[in-house]
């Protein structure tokens, strides 16, 4: 088998191992849903809710980009992973501690109740907590070796807090009962984690690093940062934009139109969480470009497939799943499907980008396809609503297609290779 076949291999393998890890931690995560919201009541669960969304929020807020560079880094160098885990983890713990303690301390005013209050404490230890775990999940992604095993254990996690969830319940417990069954489940994946690295790794043991080398380590993952900043945006511009110009039945047919949308593109995103590893080691050790040709030619494949079956079958999906009512969603959701080409070639686009060090080149197209996007929603939604937001950001898609097809096919034959990881870090102790 030729190393660009071996390459795709993996990424197929990879892809489908993270599909149903993701299928799997649903299906469980809304059974756990149910059984907190048939448990308490609506009241109790939304408190739920609220304190599950802080956590999440501040763990998004301080990712810093440090989840994507760890995998990148990890797969092309794995001398370096233990320095390169441990520099993520303390960065990540020391530049949010801060925000933790501020929010901690105003607990009784942002929660608004002594048992409020106590539950956004929590909620503080679960996003720190899960900062530490995403550092480690994301040093294992980079193996095809260890997938299966990080995978396993978020599943296990998943279906175990499901199971606290069920006993709590049963037991008359309460939200911060639940919250901290869920701290204690991600703390427990953090100490798995740090056994499977002790018996697997190779890539040398855990090492703190400087201020010197953690200040390196966070200004490489700055254009990440920024990156996952952007697509927040992007992913919520148009329910915003359409909120403030149009109407709530227009934000709720967008809204159903675009999780038809995004259920297409559950196996493609898999691709790409799949072929970033693949291809960061394809660009430091292997033939890089014939891996990325074969990937591109197969998301673009399945993108067209997958738009002609939303375009023709728009009004009957609808129909089928959120019912008649939403029959008028279907001009929105046919523009989702024809937006959904340029997505998913242009997202391939930018993993390569990414694999090869070029991230900053990625976020400058992304932000000029959100800008695009921002500009056709001024203009379509006051006369088309939610089928405007969606043509506004099939448009900022279609307007970067291009660049983004240069910008792979600039990296000339004789470019110098990426450093590994660990040369960076070694010369910055």
């Amino acid at each position: 088998m030729s190393r660009s076949n071996s390459a795709q291999t993996r990424i197929a393998r990879m892809s489908a191992s993270f599909l149903g890890s993701n299928l799997a931690r649903a299906a469980i995560g809304f059974v756990t849903s149910l059984v907190i919201g048939r448990g308490l009541g609506p009241g109790e669960f939304g408190r739920w809710i609220f304190f599950t969304a802080w956590a999440s929020t501040l763990t998004v807020a301080f990712d810093l980009g440090l989840s994507a560079l760890v995998t990148r880094d990890a797969a092309r160098d794995e001398a370096g992973r233990g320095r390169l885990v441990a520099g993520a983890v303390a960065v990540r713990l020391a530049v949010f501690a801060p925000a933790g303690f501020l929010v901690y301390s105003a607990a009784s005013w942002i929660g608004g109740g002594p048992a409020s209050a106590a539950a956004l404490r929590v909620a503080v230890w679960l996003a720190a907590a899960g900062l530490a775990y995403g550092c480690f999940a994301a040093l294992f992604r980079a193996s095809p070796r260890w997938l299966i095993a990080i995978l396993t254990i978020e599943t296990a996690g998943a279906a175990l807090q499901c199971a606290g969830a069920l006993w709590i319940i049963a037991h008359n417990g309460g939200v911060i009962h639940l919250l901290r069954v869920a701290t204690a489940v991600q703390i427990l994946q953090v100490a798995t984690a740090l056994v499977l690295w002790r018996f697997t790794a190779r890539g040398g043991r855990l090492q703190w690093p400087s201020w010197r080398s953690g200040w390196l380590l966070l200004r490489r993952a700055y254009p990440f940062a920024v990156a996952g900043a952007v697509v927040n945006i992007q992913s919520r511009l148009a329910p915003l934009m359409l909120g403030y110009m149009a109407g709530a039945t227009d934000v709720a047919a967008f809204g159903a139109a675009a999780k038809l949308g995004s259920a297409a593109r559950m196996l493609p995103h898999a691709g790409f969480a799949a072929a970033l590893p693949v291809l960061s080691h394809e660009v430091a050790h292997g033939e890089p470009e014939s891996v990325r040709t074969g990937f591109d030619g197969y998301v673009r494949w399945f993108a067209i497939v997958a738009a002609t079956c939303l375009l023709v079958g728009a009004r009957p999906i609808l129909r089928f799943t959120y019912g008649a009512s939403f029959a008028s969603a279907a001009p929105a959701l046919a523009w989702i499907a024809v937006g959904l080409v340029p997505s998913l070639v242009n997202n391939a686009r930018k993993v390569y980008l990414y694999a090869s060090g070029r991230e900053r080149m990625a976020v400058q197209w992304t932000s000029v396809s959100v800008a695009m996007q921002a500009i056709g929603s001024l203009a379509l939604v006051p006369s088309f609503s939610a089928a405007g937001a969606a043509c506004a950001m099939a448009l900022g898609e279609a307007a970067v297609w291009w660049p983004l097809r240069m910008a792979v096919r600039t990296r000339g034959i004789h470019e110098a290779r990426p450093e590994p990881a660990g040369a960076w870090l070694e010369r910055s102790r």
